[in-house]
């Protein structure tokens, strides 16, 4: 499965987050703790910062442990808002490789980033069925092949425009929503086969982050044992993530920083959180202050 992490608060170098921790997004293409090995697909990255409206993206096939470009981009950019994301594909023939793949995807109006860890099942089965859920104005923008892509532009037809995302009430319909109509075409094709859908979404003042997994617990026919069980997703909180000891760790005071990651970026995980499953958390910056609640979706 993928990696990937969501960030909200104080400025911030993304080095500090992106590639130094001991265990941060950038070295668990060598090693993480949580999921299967990484196949690796690309990387992606996309950030705000207070000081512009201009959004930061950046995507590539390159491994990012080597990759210079991005760790001279990390070593300088600094950002309030940002999501990191390393592609994992099955190691197959089928699986294809390129950099249209690669998240975090963008709205047009480039207020909205949009990555997701997992794999909906029978996705080619299904999309045909989708296709009537999606907009015309957001199927056309789809380039590539990954059923993440088609998610996204099934989120956004369930909004009026990406300014509803501000709204926790619409933000958490539109994601049901979601939710739903992939239920309602997997069961149309008669697909049980559990589907891991944790979904990032960064939209410069706010982050939304979903925890899912459909059919959990079902019988794999041919394996004759559960599958796809639910994808890691934890989130520390705090004033500002910062050098501690021979790592990092968020300091205590006020709640002014917010990470959501597939998995803690250090060693010591005690001040680290699991987002319960079948949940939704949405967070806000008002006043340079972190609000945040977590939602149940079933």
């Amino acid at each position: 499965m993928c990696r990937v992490l969501v960030y909200l608060g104080r400025k911030t170098k993304l080095e500090d987050i992106v590639i130094k921790p001991s265990i941060s997004i950038v070295k668990q293409t060598l090693f993480h703790r949580y999921g299967q090995v990484l196949n690796l697909a690309g990387f992606g990255l996309s950030g705000w910062t207070n000081d512009s409206s201009e959004l930061l993206v950046y995507k590539s096939l390159d491994l990012p442990f080597f990759d210079r470009n991005l760790e001279s981009i990390c070593r300088v950019f600094q950002s309030t808002s940002f999501l990191a994301h390393i592609r994992g594909v099955e190691l197959t023939t089928e699986s294809i490789v390129s950099e249209a793949n690669i998240h975090p995807f963008i709205s047009q109006d480039q207020t909205i980033s949009f990555a997701h860890n997992g794999f909906i099942y029978g996705f080619e089965n299904i999309k045909k069925d989708l296709l009537k859920y999606i907009k015309d104005q957001y199927l056309r923008r789809i380039h590539g092949t990954t059923d993440s892509e088609y998610l996204f532009a099934l989120l956004m037809s369930q909004l009026k425009s990406s300014n509803d995302l501000v709204d926790e009430y619409i933000a958490t319909e539109a994601i049901k929503s979601v939710i739903d109509i992939i239920k309602r075409v997997r069961r149309k094709n008669n697909i049980t086969i559990p589907s891991a859908m944790n979904l990032f979404i960064s939209h410069r003042d706010h982050v939304i982050t979903t925890r899912y997994v459909f059919d959990y617990g079902r019988i794999h026919p041919n394996q004759g044992e559960p599958q796809a069980s639910y994808q890691s997703m934890w989130y520390t909180l705090g004033h500002e993530f910062q050098p501690y000891q021979d790592d990092y760790q968020m300091s205590k005071g006020p709640i002014q920083s917010l990470i959501v990651s597939s998995e803690p970026l250090t060693k010591n995980t005690t001040s680290w959180l699991q987002v319960p499953s079948y949940s939704m958390l949405y967070a806000s910056q008002v006043n340079g202050q972190i609000q945040y609640s977590i939602i149940e979706l079933d």
